[in-house]
């Protein structure tokens, strides 16, 4: 993320003696104020300005912690006639339950490519859930969060149209009692008017139970603020619903999520503790939105299924279905050297043990010949398992790949046939739940 940032590319009238770690002036002569803002890119940028004139220092590593005072640099540009170092304190206050009204100035300092911005200090509470939201009926807005730590300002979130429409909406549990600084801004640059911004807060709480379901039925369901909240890998808040069933080892299942309200997203696995402990996950099933998975239970148990969209920004109403079926007996069909075959794993293909569909097509070789097998898809990560059959009629794998080199999501595999006969390809996809075209082609070897 590039908050607060010159655009990438934008031309800078440099000195040419400038070396890394002296100011690079991108419009007259700056005085340094300083803030250094995080990016994803390889290089951070330190930005001082005043009276819109903008200097930049080099530093060698992207960072999240802001090295030199945030506030110093959102005074300077609220204040350009006055550059003082100031502390939060200085910001106009926004309480929980307040709706404040303002206006952005045209001629107002801007960031970056974005246009002017406002800042307020809210003061939170250890362990609280907050929800900011900025609303304009004038620009697209932004919205931005952080928090003064010391001499250091460090940056949490930041949003753009999660809200309604271009409306922006932060949703975050407070890890520390203190200040934090939200920063309202428009999106594009020459872009202005009034908006408001309105703070809500949910008090820690107990967790909703699991509510149950009985298999071959289907529930509704609406995720909202008051939803039980997953916080993710990447520091999303995401809301959710947990429903519970029980079943017995061995025992086939179809879940089917469907939302027209937000991008659903199904987990799966057995409860312990009274909690969830995922083993399979599904977004977007077959292209479209809503999600399915089909699972084997591995034993007899209470399992669970999170109901819950992509994205914090998801909420809405849904439609969870948990059907028993039979999963159908797995088919064979041939493909010749030089063929192509293009075909869909889908609701109807056979399942491995591990809940994910498979097809298998037939090669009759010679041993000693070479092969090239290529798995090309473009709706979901291909994976190829090649094999003969054991005794029992098991599938016993020689070679496997997922991603074949320099070739993306696509499988390849080079084998060298170690007996003649009936060799089986294994198409399938790298995980369960996942649906879509693919082709396969079989090639001579190099």
């Amino acid at each position: 993320m590039d908050f607060l940032s010159l655009p990438e590319g934008r031309e800078t009238s440099r000195r040419p003696e400038a070396a890394v770690g002296e100011h690079q002036v991108v419009e007259g002569v700056a005085t340094l104020v300083s803030g250094l803002f995080p990016f994803t890119r390889s290089t951070s940028l330190g930005y001082c300005w005043q009276s819109h004139r903008i200097t930049r220092t080099p530093h060698p590593t992207p960072m999240r912690i802001l090295a030199l005072p945030l506030l110093g640099v959102l005074c300077a540009a609220l204040f350009p006639s006055a550059l003082r170092a100031q502390t939060s304190a200085d910001f106009p206050v926004i309480q929980v339950g307040d709706r404040v009204s303002g206006s952005l100035d045209p001629s107002g300092p801007s960031l970056a490519d974005r246009g002017p911005f406002a800042v307020y200090r809210f003061d939170a509470t250890e362990g609280v859930r907050y929800a900011f939201e900025a609303r304009s009926d004038a620009f697209d807005t932004y919205l931005a969060l952080a928090r003064p730590v010391g001499g250091l300002t460090e940056f949490i979130r930041e949003n753009d149209d999660t809200g309604e429409g271009t409306d922006s909406r932060i949703r975050f549990t407070a890890e520390r009692t203190g200040p934090y600084l939200v920063v309202v801004q428009s999106l594009r640059a020459g872009t202005s008017g009034a908006y408001s911004l309105r703070v809500e807060a949910r008090e820690p709480s107990a967790a909703e139970p699991p509510r149950p379901i009985v298999p071959g039925t289907a529930v509704q369901g609406d995720i909202s603020l008051a939803s039980n909240v997953l916080v993710s890998e990447s520091d999303e808040e995401i809301p959710y619903d947990l429903w519970t069933f029980s079943g017995q080892g061995g025992e086939y299942y179809l879940i089917t999520l469907e939302s027209g309200a937000f991008d659903a997203y199904l987990e799966f696995g057995p409860m312990s503790g009274g909690a969830l402990v995922p083993e399979f996950s599904n977004d977007d099933f077959g292209g479209n939105t809503d999600s399915r998975l089909r699972v084997q239970l591995p034993h007899d148990g209470t399992f669970g299924i999170r109901a819950r969209p992509l994205s914090e920004d998801g909420t809405g109403s849904y439609t969870l279905r948990l059907e028993p079926f039979v999963p159908p007996t797995p088919t064979r069909s041939p493909i010749a050297m030089g063929q192509t075959v293009a075909s869909e794993l889908d609701v109807a293909d056979a399942l491995l043990d591990d809940g994910i569909p498979f097809e298998e097509w037939i090669y009759q070789g010679a041993a000693g010949e070479r092969l090239r097998i290529r798995m090309a898809s473009e709706e979901l990560d291909s994976y190829l398992s090649v094999g003969v059959m054991g005794s029992g009629d098991r599938f016993q794998e020689i070679a496997s790949n997922d991603d074949g080199p320099d070739d993306g999501l696509n499988a390849v595999i080079d084998l060298t046939m170690p007996e003649g006969g009936e060799l089986v390809i294994r198409a399938r996809a790298y995980q369960s739940g996942a649906a879509g075209g693919y082709t396969l082609e079989l090639r001579p070897g190099l």
